[in-house]
């Protein structure tokens, strides 16, 4: 029982310490960058190719066409690729 409570410990205090109060001043003011949407058609990408050939989740074309044409649309090139290769766009 003991390493359970130490565990909840380790896990409360922080959230506790991520209080309002310890936000930067300019917190919700904050826009995204160019490097977030990049991320953004990065991880779009990642999940289409997933869906593409089925590893982790089951295959599914059309849902994959649609990550790729989510990703291509912020000019990633292995989306753009893919979707030529797919005989689209």
């Amino acid at each position: 029982m003991r390493p359970l409570c130490c565990l909840a410990f380790f896990v409360a205090v922080p959230l506790f310490a991520a209080s309002e109060e310890n936000l930067p001043p300019d917190f919700y003011d904050a826009r995204p960058s160019v490097q977030l949407f990049k991320a953004y058609a990065e991880a779009q990408y990642a999940l289409g190719v997933m869906l593409s050939t089925g590893v982790g989740v089951a295959q599914n074309r059309a849902q994959s066409r649609y990550w790729f044409e989510q990703a291509a649309a912020q000019g990633h090139p292995g989306a753009t690729r893919a979707l030529e290769e797919d005989g689209g766009d």
